[in-house]
């Protein structure tokens, strides 16, 4: 359209003289600013009282104003306004039926904003005089609006559909029905397919309509991130509103919905690093808020948020805040079992251990990394165990790399146990792992699952290990693993998963002949002894204790004075 420095009016008036239709695109624009303006007034508590078309001037071809907010002045004095509503009946027509009562307020405003879109929507095929007379007819009686919204319809006016939707709720007889100037905004650039300057002349949407959107609730934030997916900046701001939000406010433990608006933009927007790491961020307020209130909560099992959380990291592979945000992601996710089968198949494994190696150095990857390779090892069926051949010598870095750090170690010791049940640990490195679990063990044995995982990698290796057996029981520094279990023992005596570990270790111990000895002379015997009497419920612990005393005894045959002896 071109630029006329004249008013709505004069840009009605002319398409109504040519019996065409306003650019549905310009109208869209004009729209936008003027719901800006309309509502920028209402938050200072303006009324305008005096909205229509020759009070909203065009200062460029694209871009228009209000004027005559004198009005909010005039329109405060019952006796000037007496004067007004003598004027020419077509000025007054665009006029809420309470404001010729002197009667006004910001739904008044909405009333006239109605009128305005009304004609130009309707200019094509209604004179003047008809026009005016459908104003001030609905007023009273609402059958005209219906009949014209029907028209625009027939005659395929652009966004017919919006403004049968929009007017009805804009031109309400009692003010208290009407819309609000926000809600306008709501139903034309939200609920339906129009558009503001969003994409006219390659323009983004205005912020002042951004921000108008996003004070709505989390269902008008989620139409605004649908209907506007293609603006990377809407996201991003819409985003960082729902980050904000309170989580009652967020309908928690999460709504699905918003998590597959998340998967959807974070897709279309792949390549911006911003958007990821706020729609991770995010994603792991609403999965790690659910978990957090329901341990047993079920995570979203489509396959498409794992398959985005993959794709990104591979678009950013050297960005180590997004790592760490999508491994805590996919530790979530991988709960479900079928997601863990898809995230092996999708070559995770190689992915972690390549990251470990990559960026040791970054104690939240190696942290997340191992805590995530531990949720895809235990009750999985691993098809391929070939990736994972490299795990322990890198976890071993890992721990060299932080010796002192406990997650780190109740991590790795995790992982280390697993895969010595797999068999992905070679003979040439049973000895070292066996040293790292005992390492674990006197960095923190305050942390049980820590120690419940140690004694059973211990165990696992020393089954099938004499030399890892000798390692456990065999002094080094003035200690052995023996005084470690001594010391385990009379920290958890009352736990009896932790002490079951412990036996069972001891029993495969027990097992060698070379180390029964090292047993015997310990006084460990006794301690066995009072396991077995305590735990007597427990099949598992009796089994194991009495596997271990009855080699003690086999070790240590009776003496000519009717003694015992150790076996030479």
């Amino acid at each position: 359209m071109e630029y006329n420095k004249e008013s709505f009016q004069k840009v009605i008036e002319e398409n109504r003289e040519a019996r065409t239709i306003i650019d549905s695109e310009w109208m869209q624009n004009m729209l936008g600013q003027v719901l800006d303006a309309l509502d920028y007034l209402h938050q200072l508590d303006i009324i305008h009282r005096n909205l229509k078309p020759s009070n909203i001037i065009l200062v460029s071809s694209n871009h228009c104003k209000l004027q005559d907010l004198s009005c909010n002045a005039l329109m405060t004095d019952e006796a000037k306004w007496n004067i007004r509503a003598e004027e020419d009946p077509l000025q007054k027509s665009w006029m809420a039926p309470e404001a010729l009562k002197f009667s006004f307020s910001q739904k008044s405003d909405i009333w006239s904003l109605g009128c305005i879109i009304l004609d130009m929507a309707s200019c094509s095929f209604m004179n003047k005089t008809e026009a005016m007379l459908l104003r001030k007819s609905i007023r009273t009686v609402p059958e005209g609006l219906r009949h014209v919204l029907r028209t625009m319809k027939e005659r395929k006016i652009p966004n017919a559909t919006t403004f049968s939707s929009l007017l009805p709720s804009m031109l309400r007889i009692d003010p208290s029905e009407r819309v609000t100037v926000r809600d306008v905004t709501q139903i034309t650039f939200v609920r339906s397919n129009f558009r503001s300057s969003l994409t006219l002349d390659g323009e983004a949407l205005p912020t002042s309509i951004i921000n108008m959107l996003l004070e709505g609730n989390m269902a008008s934030i989620l139409e605004l991130m649908q209907h506007f997916s293609s603006q990377p900046e809407v996201q991003l701001r819409a985003m960082t509103r729902l980050l904000r939000m309170k989580e009652a406010d967020l309908g928690l433990p999460w709504p699905l919905e918003l998590v597959e608006v998340l998967v959807t933009i974070m897709k279309q927007h792949e390549r911006i690093l911003d958007i990821q790491l706020c729609a991770c961020s995010l994603l792991l307020r609403i999965l790690g808020g659910a978990l957090a209130r329901d341990p047993a909560a079920e995570m979203p099992s489509d396959s498409s948020v794992t398959s985005v959380l993959l794709s990104i990291t591979r678009s950013h592979p050297k960005t180590e805040q997004l790592l760490v945000m999508v491994y805590s992601l996919l530790t979530i996710i991988s709960s479900q079992e079928s997601a863990t089968e898809e995230l092996q198949q999708a070559g995770l494994f190689e992915h972690i251990l390549e990251h470990l190696g990559t960026f040791s150095r970054n104690r939240d990857i190696c942290v997340k990394g191992l805590s995530l390779l531990w949720v895809l090892l235990v009750d999985a069926v691993i098809v391929n165990k070939a990736p994972l051949e490299k795990a322990p010598v890198l976890i071993a870095e890992v721990l060299a790399t932080y010796p002192t750090d406990v997650e780190m170690a109740e991590a790795g010791c995790a992982v280390l146990w697993l895969l010595s049940l797999l068999g992905c640990i070679k003979e040439e490195q049973f000895e070292e792992v066996a040293a790292l679990f005992l390492q674990s063990i006197q960095l923190c044995q305050d942390r049980v699952l820590l120690v419940n995982n140690a004694y059973r990698g211990l165990a696992s290796l020393a089954k099938v290990s004499e030399l890892v057996a000798l390692h456990v029981v065999m002094p080094k520094e003035g200690s052995s693993g023996l005084v470690l279990i001594k010391e385990t023992y009379q920290l958890y005596r009352d736990d009896p998963e932790v002490v079951e570990n412990v036996c069972m270790l001891l029993a495969h111990l027990a097992s060698y002949k070379e180390v029964l000895s090292e047993l015997a002379s310990s006084g460990i015997q006794p301690l066995v002894q009072e396991i077995h009497g305590r735990f007597t419920s427990s099949l598992e612990l009796v089994f194991y204790a009495e596997k271990v005393l009855q080699r003690l005894e086999e070790a240590t045959p009776p003496s000519p004075g009717g003694g015992q002896s150790p076996l030479p």
